[in-house]
């Protein structure tokens, strides 16, 4: 809004918010969000979106790969026997939140998480560390 990308009306409880041309604009679309943080200009602005949106990504991507480094942790104890380079770590950030606008710490907390998935994978294509 300090750059009039986006402007904001009161309405009810909430706030709507549209773009400079006039069209309305989900905050809670989330994909939309990041194209827009990707394609304007936010210089001079106090908070800058980029800057947040990077450092929320550096972040997720060090939760990723903790939470393998302790997963392989967890089976070498257990005397279980994985290959790391099953494992991908990756993290998305804020590219995939469960609720798009936390209102508070809690509904943040809940975007702060772990997902697994489980993919067949050919053997002749895993690698060996």
């Amino acid at each position: 809004m300090e750059k009039g990308i986006l402007t904001r009306e009161k309405v009810g409880e909430g706030w709507k918010y549209r773009t400079r041309d006039g069209k309305d604009f989900l905050l809670s679309d989330t994909k939309k969000v990041i194209e827009m943080i990707d394609k304007e200009d936010f210089s001079g602005v106090e908070e800058p979106p980029k800057v947040t949106m990077e450092a929320a990504q550096s972040l997720s991507e060090a939760r990723a790969k903790r939470v393998l480094q302790e997963l392989i942790q967890y089976a070498e104890k257990s005397g279980l026997n994985i290959i790391p380079g099953q494992f991908k770590p990756e993290g998305v950030g804020i590219k995939e939140p469960i609720i798009p606008v936390p209102k508070n710490l809690e509904e943040a907390a809940k975007n702060r998480r772990v997902e697994f998935r489980i993919l067949r994978v050919a053997p002749e294509k895993l690698k060996k560390d």
